[in-house]
């Protein structure tokens, strides 16, 4: 019996006009990643990519994202987030930091990434959001 790859990418958000949105979700993000896929590759791609994708972690806070898809559709995926400008009226791209087939080595890679933005000079709100953050990242199981 054959198994199912998957492939984990690693991102990081990062708003055009520096202004953070709290709002944003991970099912916020995914149905714009969906809604991208659809548009820029159509419904075939769109029906393919449905059992796999799934966005596993997003930290407004740090702007990291980790986001699961099939190995057979990884390349539609980073082409359908390099095309997204905007989410809910916000400017903002998404910037490919780590892809791994393996999640916890993405998981690593994510505490890693975390533990340098959490070492700026932030509020403590944005702190202790970095703080929470990486204990769910932690806790995180595939």
């Amino acid at each position: 019996m054959a198994r199912f790859k998957n492939r984990y990418f690693l991102y990081l958000l990062t708003w055009r006009n520096g202004n953070r949105d709290d709002t944003l979700s991970e099912s916020l993000l995914l149905q714009c990643i969906r809604d991208s896929v659809q548009t820029n590759f159509g419904d075939t791609v769109l029906g393919a990519i449905l059992a796999s994708l799934q966005v596993k972690f997003l930290c407004l806070a740090s702007g990291l994202c980790i986001i699961r898809c099939g190995r057979d559709e990884s390349q539609q995926i980073t082409g359908a987030l390099s095309l997204i400008s905007e989410v809910k009226q916000n400017r903002l791209f998404f910037t490919c930091l780590y892809s791994s087939g393996n999640f916890l080595s993405c998981r690593e890679v994510a505490l890693v990434n975390h533990a340098a933005v959490a070492q700026a000079n932030l509020s403590t709100k944005l702190k202790s959001q970095l703080v929470e953050a990486k204990e769910r990242l932690r806790a995180l199981e595939l």
